[in-house]
């Protein structure tokens, strides 16, 4: 016999606003969202598809849990089972985690002669696991211009349990970045995606978002730098949407580690198909706390690109340091005498942040215009809107604004343009 551990007080035709698949799920696990949204977003989709399924007079008792079992192996099959994980392994202790908690929910709701067979042998294989393997055959052919670069990616993998792919959904395209789901990792804070990175991101690529500003190098924008690059996921996703064809793109940052990771990214991404007479992709290492020594007339561009960068009020004079002397060697070296472009994006975690980087601004002769603003992250709204799509009797035990607001990501990110106005 079946047992629910809810009741549902008759329908809601609101329930039957959207489609409640796992197709979503699929997206916030791929992404490795952080498990206390996605789990309890997961327990209210079961039990709206539950509600569905027992209040079908259409269907008997066999059938009904025939469907319940098939909805089981339909959410396994988006997750834990997802044939992009044979490609793209997430980290094992993420795996672990969600496969403990998803077991937790089906004991909590159905019987437990009404669970997958599958899901308890999964779990066992899950535990005595030590390392993950990186199937080699997926990167074959990507290997035979770069060296030693799959045995890199085959070594990490065997011996950090914390590693493993992001996959980052776009409209057009999607992008499998590798990071770390630490904060911070070999002493830095680079090898994982920051917001801010997929709002830039999804700004520069579409140029209806920024045609109507005024510019300093308009439809020129053929060479590309980008300061504190972390993961690599924003120039990967730049050169992959076609942002840039032609001229160059440099990736910097300051940490070793960090350099190594974007081009482990770039290899998976395969972005030396881009790579040609015409276009040059370009890691170089730059410390904003020591780019005296840092030569940059060899990284002439017409835009500069940012994000995340604001964190640390000890590194905010360092970076506008950077960013004024990047100012001066670029217009000396243009021949019309034109400043670069440069814009940031910045998630806003603390306002007072923001006050020193305008201040350290203004110091160096130099000003920013905000662009554009968004108040959270895009998967946040969707997750949003699928929840208030749902009668109050489903969700009611999930108190999703709180577990929102003890999100770290959840915040406001805002882009802007910096100016010379010496």
């Amino acid at each position: 016999m079946l047992l629910f551990h809810f009741i549902f007080h008759g329908r809601s035709k609101k329930n039957f606003m959207m489609n409640y698949n796992f197709k979503f799920v699929e997206f916030l696990f791929l992404q490795q969202t952080r498990l206390n949204v996605l789990i309890p977003f997961i327990r209210i989709l079961i039990k709206w598809r539950i509600h569905k399924i027992v209040t079908d007079d259409n269907e008997d008792g066999i059938k009904k849990i025939r469907c319940l079992n098939d909805m089981q192996k339909e959410l396994l099959s988006f997750t834990i089972l997802n044939k992009r994980l044979e490609k793209y392994p997430l980290p094992l202790n993420y795996l672990r985690q969600f496969l403990k908690q998803l077991i937790r929910i089906f004991e909590q709701i159905f019987d437990a002669d009404c669970l997958v067979d599958e899901i308890y042998p999964l779990y066992a294989d899950l535990i005595s696991i030590k390392t993950q393997q990186i199937n080699r055959s997926y990167y074959q052919d990507l290997n035979e211009n770069d060296g030693d670069l799959l045995d890199r990616l085959c070594r990490l993998f065997e011996h950090d349990e914390n590693i493993g792919f992001v996959t980052h959904v776009f409209d057009t395209f999607r992008l499998s970045i590798i990071e770390t789901n630490k904060i911070v990792t070999s002493g830095t804070t680079g090898l994982r995606t920051w917001p801010a990175a997929i709002h830039l991101l999804n700004y520069l690529r579409k140029p209806e978002n920024y045609k109507n500003i005024q510019w300093e190098r308009p439809n020129d924008w053929n060479n590309v730098v980008e300061l504190g690059s972390g993961s690599g996921l924003l120039g990967v996703g730049l050169i992959n949407s076609g942002f840039i064809k032609n001229g160059h793109y440099i990736f910097t940052d300051h940490s070793q580690a960090v350099l190594k990771h974007i081009e482990l990214n770039l290899f998976i991404n395969n972005i030396n198909q881009y790579r040609n007479n015409n276009f040059k992709v370009v890691i170089q290492k730059l410390d904003w706390t020591d780019y005296e020594f840092f030569d940059f007339s060899a990284s002439i561009s017409d835009l500069i690109i940012a994000s995340d960068v604001i964190y640390d009020p000890n590194f905010i004079e360092p970076f506008v340091r950077t960013l004024r002397t990047m100012f001066n060697v670029y217009k000396n070296a243009d021949s019309l005498r034109r400043n670069p472009d440069c814009i940031i994006c910045c998630a806003i975690r603390n306002p007072k942040l923001l006050n020193i980087f305008q201040q350290k601004l203004e110091q160096c002769s130099l000003e920013w215009q905000q662009l554009d603003r968004i108040e959270r992250p895009l998967w946040v709204n969707r997750i949003q809107k699928h929840v208030d799509n749902l009668s109050n009797e489903i969700v009611i035990d999930e108190n999703f604004d709180s577990i929102f607001k003890t999100h770290d990501d959840n915040i406001p990110s805002i882009v802007f343009q910096i100016r010379d106005k010496s």
